[in-house]
């Protein structure tokens, strides 16, 4: 290779060396800085006064620009929660830079801009509206996954003051009652409570979500009868007929609040059928001469588990009817008359007897 070949390669490998021995710059801007505001200046960051040659950056940058004198200057919208302006801070909350190569002649020099937080976000909840179930006699309750991290602050508003939130060691919240009220889903099924969430900015900023606590019923309240109707009845009463009535209710809602009744005697439940309002009909016909007094034990119970019950018993008399007629029998004397016999000569005995109870 000839000396001056050989001079050029080594006048462009040194080039290439000095263009690869960068320099760097850092400055710090926050986020949401308006357009064409100056972010800094490169030759002042450096410490140095600027060549002449225009600067140019490779390969361009979406969000900067840099004059001839160094002023990196901004160009478009820089939203540090923007996934992909700062993949890395959005995600894991770590420092945004945003590096660019800004070349002076055959000088580079790199320009890191950190991206500063600013407080332009509100908290968010995964909905505007949450339910929230618990049960009757219940104490404190999961808020469960809101969609938000527990850091900040946060309020409890409602009507009643009945609730009060609590973070427990894990940092997580709960609902629970304030004082010692007592949850009754047979007194209030749903409360409307507004849970406010503030961060911590000195500008704070605050979202609100709108909680509904719905109140689930337990089977916490036994049968309860309120009046028994059994008339006495008469014997000719047919089969079906209503002869007596049971009024009971339950409190609970639902299958808890569901009531059946059972005759528990067999000889009675052999006379007496009961149906799921409390009706008492008959099953066979009745007879006040062989029984005039039924005692007539139920069992209510609730449809909840566990089941609710209660025993009651009734009395019911049968009353006797007058449902014979009487009964006519005649009896002839002993000996036969003969033809011709004057009728005077003719005894007879007719005896008259009504069937009537014997205790009559």
């Amino acid at each position: 290779m000839s000396p001056p070949h050989l001079l050029l390669r080594l006048a462009a490998a040194a080039a290439l060396i000095l263009s690869l021995l960068a320099e760097e710059v850092a400055f710090r801007i926050e986020e949401e800085t308006d357009l064409k505001a100056t972010v800094g200046n490169v030759w002042t960051g450096l410490g140095r006064q600027p060549p002449a040659p225009e600067f140019r950056i490779i390969p361009a940058s979406r969000f900067f620009s840099i004059d001839r004198d160094g002023h990196v200057r901004i160009e478009s919208r820089i939203d540090r929660e923007d996934p992909a302006t700062c993949p890395d801070a959005s995600e894991t909350g770590s420092d945004c830079v945003i590096e660019f190569n800004a070349f002076n002649g055959t000088t580079r020099i790199v320009v890191k801009v950190t991206i500063l937080d600013i407080n332009d976000n509100s908290p968010t909840f995964k909905s505007p509206v949450k339910e929230i179930f618990i049960e009757e006699g219940d104490q404190r309750f999961s808020i469960g996954d809101n969609g938000m991290m527990t850091r900040g602050h946060y309020f409890l508003k409602e009507d009643e003051g009945t609730f009060a939130l609590y973070r427990s060691q894990r940092d997580l919240l709960s609902l629970g009652l304030k004082g010692s009220p007592i949850i009754d889903y047979e007194q209030e099924q749903q409360y409307n409570l507004t849970l406010t969430a503030c961060d911590g900015g000195r500008e704070q900023r605050c979202s609100s979500q709108l909680l509904l606590v719905r109140v689930r019923d337990r089977n916490d309240n036994q049968p309860n009868v309120t009046s028994i109707w059994n008339p006495d009845v008469n014997e000719s009463t047919p089969i079906g007929g209503l002869v007596a009535r049971i009024y009971a209710h339950d409190r609970d809602s639902g299958e808890n609040g569901r009531l059946s009744f059972t005759v528990t005697d067999s000889r009675a439940a052999a006379a007496f059928a009961i149906d799921p309002e409390g009706r008492v009909t008959l099953r066979k016909r009745l007879n006040a001469r062989t029984k005039s007094e039924y005692d007539i034990p139920v069992l209510v119970s609730d449809g909840g588990v566990p089941q609710r019950q209660v025993t009651i018993k009734f009395r019911l008399r049968v009353i006797d009817v007058n449902d014979h007629e009487p009964k006519i029998t005649v009896t002839p004397m002993p000996g036969a008359a003969g033809r011709g016999t004057r009728p005077s000569g003719l005894r007879r005995t007719a005896g008259l007897t009504r069937l009537w109870p014997s205790s009559r």
